[in-house]
């Protein structure tokens, strides 16, 4: 066990665990489909947090795929909140009522038959990064995490379904491009702006990791993403989440 993951275990057990304001508040995993969310969400569920009680196969809460499914692809096409973070990342971009509202009504789907009302919840589908600034406006005190992982493995994967929701922002001249250039330009412009978003809001508190430092020390960097969203982790919890990273 290296040092540098006692260190990040031996603030965790002292800091307590999180105050009753931080455990109401949702822990929310961010990033392109095929990035490697999957392995932050499962270490998630091993260290107590809800994650819903309807997930697929790769982690995601499917309490969301109705709303992310009506909204996504036209909120990202129509609303410019892309673009504005690019020009100015404290940009006005707040989102219409109904979208809040059906967020709002999918949030409540997903805490059903959480086990108990102050329990660690939260969720994990890459489609949310599509609607940031509606994640802004309904959970405000959300705590973040962007998983990015190398833009060249993206650009070549059998996921691009972030590229049909988001082709719309793809610029003019790319437009008819070969696939795999058209994904990374999608990859590269949806991470700074996610990045640049979510930094401008939280600072700090917004933690952006890179999949290949996960994947090359797992215990050291899923112990730091985990005290990141406070959520307190046994190392053997983080032992044995490692071993499927």
């Amino acid at each position: 066990m290296s040092s540098r993951f006692r260190s990040i275990l031996d603030r965790a057990a002292s800091a307590g665990g999180p105050s009753r304001t931080a455990r109401s508040a949702p822990r929310v995993v961010l990033g392109t489909g095929g990035s490697g969310t999957r392995a932050v969400a499962e270490a998630m569920i091993a260290a107590g947090v809800y994650l819903g009680a309807d997930r697929n196969r790769a982690s995601d809460s499917l309490a969301y795929k109705p709303f992310l499914v009506r909204w996504s692809k036209p909120y990202v096409a129509e609303s410019g909140w892309v673009q504005a973070v690019e020009r100015d990342p404290g940009a006005d971009v707040t989102p219409p009522p109904e979208i809040t509202a059906d967020l709002e009504a999918a949030i409540s789907r997903q805490r059903e038959g959480i086990p108990a009302e102050d329990a660690l919840w939260g969720w994990k589908n890459p489609r949310t990064s599509n609607l940031l600034p509606a994640l802004n406006a309904v959970a405000p005190d959300a705590l973040t995490a962007q998983l990015v992982r190398d833009g060249r493995d993206m650009a070549y994967s059998k996921n691009q379904n972030q590229l049909e929701d988001c082709a719309a922002i793809l610029p003019e001249e790319l437009r008819e491009a070969p696939l795999p250039v058209r994904s990374i330009a999608l990859w590269s412009r949806m991470n700074l702006a996610t990045a640049a978003y979510m930094r401008h809001l939280k600072g700090d508190g917004h933690l952006v990791l890179r999949y290949e430092d996960l994947c090359a020390e797992p215990q050291l960097h899923l112990g730091r993403l985990l005290e990141h969203l406070q959520i307190p982790a046994a190392p053997e919890v983080i032992e044995r989440a490692a071993e499927g990273v």
